[in-house]
């Protein structure tokens, strides 16, 4: 009686669908009220060299699909977790979003803009130590780290 082995077959056909699998995640974008103060300006007087220009919902949107990849591959690799905030900075646009995202399941989720702010050589959004932040620069390149 002859054995047939299957082994090398099923790890073919198991990485073949590993390379092709594909995850749709469906964001519901919030906005606070502070960030609503925030993205016009409000409470801002007070900083020296502060960039006053509003930051409308609609950039923020622009902004939110420009990143969107890479907060799904850091839900995906659970640097993005559920109720723990994170902050996206787009330096080409000038401009920081932290975000409370809320898990509804594993691809559906809420992201809560917290505040926005407009960064410029003197004035950053603070960042809290242990904070993720996904990071674009001036090129589009985007980099992922825990600020230190």
């Amino acid at each position: 009686m002859k054995v047939k082995r299957y082994g090398d077959i099923n790890e073919k056909k198991i990485n073949f669908f590993k390379s092709k699998i594909e995850v749709e995640f469906n964001y519901n974008v919030k906005f606070s009220s502070h960030s609503s103060d925030r993205g016009r300006g409000e409470g801002r007087q007070d900083m020296e060299f502060y960039d006053m220009r509003e930051i409308t919902k609609e950039e923020i949107m622009e902004l939110l699909n420009n990143f969107s990849k890479e907060i799904s591959k850091s839900i995906i690799d659970e640097s993005i977790v559920d109720s723990k905030e994170f902050v996206i900075i787009d330096k080409k646009w000038g401009t920081s979003i932290a975000i409370k995202p809320f898990m509804y399941s594993f691809n559906s989720w809420d992201l809560v803009i917290k505040t926005v702010f407009r960064d410029s050589k003197n004035t950053k959004l603070k960042l809290f130590r242990g904070e993720f932040v996904i990071e674009s620069d001036y090129n589009g390149l985007i980099s992922k780290y825990i600020n230190e």
